[in-house]
């Protein structure tokens, strides 16, 4: 999430938008938490600022509709202040968005029926194939996944290995651009993996046994921006939107993941004590 600066002036606008919106909604297969910063948009940008005057709550609102189902859901506003005395207006909602389904997300001012609205739609989920495990030479014993997808956000390979029970190892990666495959590094991520299991295990372990590996991405869909870094410029006419009557932008993004069980001899070269 990206925040305004710390003045508070009127927020409805007689001309122009009235709000800055920016978040996302995002797919998966189980129910996330979708949110969105609703930042009111300053009437003049050289307005002395005084954060003593924002107000804990934002008299607006916000729903979310799937126009491929033609459901529409109520989002919950909460207030957090910033370091800085800005305050943040958010609203969030839980629900199951799934893949390659268009949204409408409207903001309306309560006081004057002014609305902003976003189009968003999630994109496929991404096709994912691996090639065969190679040991090049000890310290060097990889997978490449290769993926099919707009953009990729996150990357996550997560090592299910025994300890009291059966858990999850994440080891994070660097997403890369499109073009260029995930290489899945074993003996990197073997060091790491083992880190975390002998402090789970509050003890020195003999060995390391893993039961699969899973690997997790978020892709982001092609019309995805991102926000600039000055925050100053969020709230003003002529940047990067996708919001009608305001400013801002509202992306989409889905989750892909594949779990397998790679070679047993890659598995042992690394350092891992496979299980099957």
């Amino acid at each position: 999430m990206v925040g305004c600066d710390d003045g508070f002036v009127d927020p409805f606008l007689r001309d122009g938008g009235a709000f800055s919106v920016y978040g996302a909604i995002v797919s998966d297969e189980v129910p996330l938490t979708h949110e969105v910063r609703i930042v009111p948009v300053r009437t003049l940008p050289d307005t002395p600022t005084d954060t003593g005057q924002a107000t804990v709550q934002l008299d607006a609102e916000v729903w979310s509709t799937d126009l491929t189902t033609g459901d529409s859901l109520q989002w919950t506003q909460r207030s957090v202040r910033y370091d800085d005395g800005s305050v943040g207006y958010l609203f969030s909602r839980d629900f199951v968005a799934p893949s390659e389904h268009a949204y409408r997300l409207t903001v309306r001012d309560r006081v004057n029926g002014n609305t902003a609205t976003a189009l968003v739609e999630t994109p496929p989920v991404p096709i994912l194939t691996r090639q065969p495990a190679q040991i090049v030479r000890p310290d060097s014993i990889s997978q490449v996944v290769e993926w099919e997808a707009a953009r990729l956000d996150s990357v996550t390979v997560m090592y299910q290995v025994d300890l009291d029970m059966a858990s999850f190892v994440p080891i994070r990666y660097e997403a890369p651009p499109p073009g260029q495959p995930i290489v899945v590094d074993f003996v990197r991520d073997f060091a790491q993996v083992f880190a975390v299991a002998e402090l789970e295990a509050e003890g020195d372990l003999d060995s390391l046994v893993v039961n699969e590996v899973q690997i997790r991405l978020r892709a982001l869909n092609g019309a995805w921006v991102e926000p600039p870094e000055d925050s100053a410029v969020l709230a003003q006419p002529g940047a990067d939107t996708n919001v009608e009557g305001g400013y801002g932008f509202v992306g989409g993004a889905t989750y892909g993941t594949m779990l397998w069980r790679p070679d047993r001899d890659v598995m042992r070269a690394a350092g891992f004590t496979p299980s099957y």
